[in-house]
């Protein structure tokens, strides 16, 4: 079971947070325009993503950014009812 996501238009943190183990500390991820993000395994299921609200970010390398218009295309395994499909 895989997801994939196309950004676009502007540059974006995403943050990813373990969702059993609260020892696992959170990771932070640049997307910039053009990048694919593809999720699958412990990074799909284990993991809750999201980007946080806001209108600026800070990668911690460089100075902080504004967020522009940012178009995300995200395709992800269906069955044919259009349930997602998981694998256990």
């Amino acid at each position: 079971d895989v997801i994939c996501s196309l950004s676009l238009k502007s540059s974006v943190m995403m943050d990813f947070t373990h969702t059993t183990d609260a020892s696992v500390p959170p990771v932070r991820v640049r997307l910039d325009p053009g990048d694919v993000l593809v999720l699958s395994g412990e990074a799909r299921w284990t993991f809750a993503h999201g980007i946080a609200p806001g209108t600026v970010d800070s990668d911690f390398e460089t100075a902080d950014f504004e967020r522009g218009h940012r178009i995300s295309i995200t395709l992800r395994t269906m069955d044919r009812d259009g349930y997602e499909l998981r694998v256990r």
